[in-house]
């Protein structure tokens, strides 16, 4: 007897079961899944509670014969602010291993990288509709995907220097965008806004907030149309560079960025920030 080609093997694999996310909302429509980031239209959808379960949609949503494009979106006016600078203060001021041991537990050495990876794995198309802000984690959340639609009046950049913070994805970006782009970027912290995103190389196109979603709806239509297993064995041949850098550098650079939120110079920037006022002369040298 014949054996069944892989594309209809695939198909007929068993959906997954999916747990009650709460920081994310995931629905499927007609093979395109549609995760939406943040719970509380009120705050700038942080990755601090998002990226667990970002982590977990990610291994899960592999398995889904049903699923055959993602787009992911923020809720709101903003796609994601990354880190919670309020959390970030709150975390400076308990940082005191010999009080406090526990934060240990809490730096993002290793949950990061799992989290690109992941990302990376990810089989069927990912287009990112980028419908407001996208800075710091929020900007990787982004310039991981295979497509990115980017509202115009959107800013999108890495601050981390700003808050005092080594930035953990400055090689990621080196690798996608290339070196001296990477710099400018995160270096002065300076933030882009629409065509220049795209000029950039951390978009594909530039719309008006409120077709973003729409354009990103249609694009991953058209990705999920595509020849399935040639469409994902090529994406997984074009993630392995990038997948090997976050193997070789993305560790260090979380490691780096966990040193310095004990540092003086973090707290300092996360007052300032969280108190809109002029951060004070900083200490680290």
């Amino acid at each position: 007897m014949a054996s069944e080609p892989l594309d209809r093997v695939f198909e007929d694999s068993p959906v997954p079961e999916y747990p009650s996310f709460e920081a994310i909302q995931v629905g499927v429509d007609d093979g395109i899944a549609v995760v939406t980031l943040g719970a509380d239209p009120d705050r700038p959808n942080p990755t601090t509670t998002m990226t667990p379960e970002l982590l977990q949609f990610f291994r899960i949503v592999r398995d889904d014969p049903t699923v055959r494009a993602i787009v992911i979106v923020g809720r709101g006016k903003v796609f994601s602010a990354g880190g919670d600078v309020k959390v970030m203060g709150e975390r400076s001021k308990r940082m005191d291993p010999s009080v406090n041991p526990a934060w240990v537990k809490r730096l993002p050495v290793d949950r990061a990288t799992d989290f690109m990876t992941a990302l990376l794995e990810v089989d069927v198309p990912v287009v990112a509709a980028v419908n407001g802000h996208a800075v710091g984690a929020g900007l990787r959340i982004a310039m991981l995907c295979d497509y990115v639609v980017v509202a115009d009046d959107a800013k999108v950049g890495d601050p981390h220097v700003k808050r005092g913070l080594v930035a953990p994805q400055a090689v990621l970006l080196g690798e996608l965008i290339g070196a001296r782009r990477a710099r400018s970027l995160v270096l002065t912290g300076r933030l882009l806004r629409g065509e220049e995103v795209v000029e950039w190389g951390l978009a594909d196109e530039a719309a008006p907030r409120d077709e973003v979603l729409d354009r990103a709806l249609a694009q991953a239509a058209q990705l999920a149309e595509l020849p399935p297993l040639a469409f994902r064995w090529t994406k997984r041949a074009l993630n392995n560079r990038v997948k090997a850098a976050v193997a070789q550098y993305a560790s260090e650079g979380y490691a780096l960025e966990s040193l310095t939120m004990l540092s003086t110079d973090h707290a300092e920037a996360a007052a300032s920030f969280a108190e809109k006022r002029d951060p004070r002369p900083y200490e680290g040298r």
